[in-house]
């Protein structure tokens, strides 16, 4: 079956970017000139994606209007729009409770067909001869026709930041997974290889998030709904190809505004310029 739907869970609250965020949606931070959920939904179209349903909270209307080209469409949670060739919709995430949680509301939309995932948060930029990151996974999955996770090495200190895989077997740079972790910490780590917010689903998948039990925070863990799976359904993972950076940290987004400046032929040169006034000044600010 072809991977024709994507799901994009949106509604985090951004607390890294407070307050700037009680006004603005970090997904609409902008990446030069493009707001970075752009490049999500580029990555979907290229991707040969045709439906999208993004999962916002409330407070994030603008990430609609964004996408209407005819204001007398906009009908907040209920508008559907066509971009590019690509049909976006909506469902509003009326609660935080968690990853599993987003994707559990967007089953109807699914309708028992295999279906992608993208975490915004994750921005990931690949050199013109490679395949976007998710058409990466969409190829494993075409050949494995099972669950398929993107995968990235971390350095050894970040991997409490992330699901991490334990590696049965490497075979062409296919990885069969043995189980996911939850942000271990360095001693209990089986690797370094982390879930970075890429995913293609069986549909099946529904059936281990609806029976998974909420964690302390009263969240719905994807990762344990995975690892719930992996009896049922083999789990492949594919090291993903491309520069990815976590637009949902300070940090993340400021390497990505320079991975785009430095190859955008109208500014790079004087950017390169600037970055090393700033470096031979070593001046501070308060």
């Amino acid at each position: 079956m072809k991977v024709k739907k994507a799901i994009i869970p949106a509604a985090g609250l951004g607390t890294r970017f407070l307050p700037i965020t009680k006004s603005i949606p970090k997904e609409m931070f902008p990446i030069i000139n493009k707001p970075s959920i752009q490049f999500i939904i580029d990555e979907c179209i290229n991707s040969q994606i045709e439906e999208v349903i993004i999962v916002l909270s409330s407070n994030k209307k603008s990430i609609i209007d964004f996408f209407c080209n005819n204001k007398s469409d906009l009908n907040g949670f209920n508008s559907k729009f066509l971009y590019n060739g690509l049909s976006i919709s909506f469902v509003e995430q009326k609660e935080a409770l968690g990853l599993g949680h987003a994707i559990k509301i967007c089953e109807k939309f699914i309708n028992n067909e295999p279906f992608a995932v993208l975490l915004p948060d994750d921005v990931i930029f690949v050199k013109k001869d490679q395949q976007p990151a998710i058409k990466q996974l969409i190829d494993i999955f075409y050949k494995k026709q099972t669950n398929v996770i993107g995968v990235q090495n971390v350095d050894w200190k970040d991997v409490n930041k992330y699901g991490i895989i334990d590696v049965r077997k490497i075979d062409e740079n296919i990885i069969d997974v043995r189980s996911v972790i939850e942000k271990p910490n360095i001693e209990n780590s089986p690797s370094q290889l982390a879930i970075v917010g890429r995913y293609v689903f069986m549909p099946n998948i529904f059936y281990f998030i609806n029976k998974s039990q909420p964690n302390l925070n009263n969240e719905l863990e994807l990762t344990s709904a995975i690892q719930d799976s992996i009896n049922s359904n083999k789990l492949f993972a594919k090291i993903i190809f491309g520069n990815r950076y976590d637009i949902g940290s300070k940090i993340g987004l400021i390497k990505s505004l320079l991975d785009v400046g430095l190859n955008d032929e109208e500014i790079s040169k004087e950017l390169k310029e600037h970055i090393n006034k700033i470096k031979s000044d070593k001046q501070t600010y308060k």
